[in-house]
């Protein structure tokens, strides 16, 4: 059974992808911030998008194994659309919203209890994860490490 997955291009592939973009997150964000956050290997949003090197990485692999007229590339461009398009929409959107909501809250509880009555409770806990989505160019990022992973992969199967 191990082998068998092991041997599974196309999985091995989009597994591959994922796991690539979210280790390249680490430098990324060491370089752009100035700073290293280990958090960064497993949160999401950031550059490369993980979400798109994953779908893209499967999509690409099974596109070099069976042929673009396959049905399963059909379904893999269909669901990996679907999984870009909430990266960059739904979930982008999200984060703003997150952030919004984070900033009131804070400005909510700066407010003298006196003053504010019930809306300060003075412990609100912790505040709402800001990066969920992704920028365009962290999506384009993670295709093309997505087609690069798959592609290179593609040469040890």
């Amino acid at each position: 059974m191990i082998s068998q997955i092991i041997g599974n291009f196309p999985l091995m592939a989009a597994l591959a992808g994922v796991v690539l973009a979210q280790v390249l997150k680490l430098p990324v964000h060491a370089l752009t911030e100035g700073k290293v956050d280990v958090s960064r290997i497993i949160s999401t949003g950031g550059m490369p998008s993980s979400h798109a090197s994953f779908v893209v990485a499967l999509v690409t692999a099974l596109i070099l194994t069976y042929g673009w007229a396959h049905p399963l590339v059909a379904i893999a461009i269909v669901f990996g659309a679907i999984v870009m398009y909430d990266a960059f929409g739904i979930r982008r959107e999200s984060g703003k919203q997150a952030t919004v909501i984070n900033a009131l809250t804070e400005e909510i509880d700066s407010v003298p209890k006196e003053v504010g009555g019930v809306l300060s409770s003075g412990n609100r806990g912790e505040n709402l994860e800001e990066l969920l989505g992704h920028e365009p160019i962290e999506i384009a990022a993670g295709a093309v490490l997505g087609v690069v992973t798959a592609l290179l992969l593609f040469r040890l199967y």
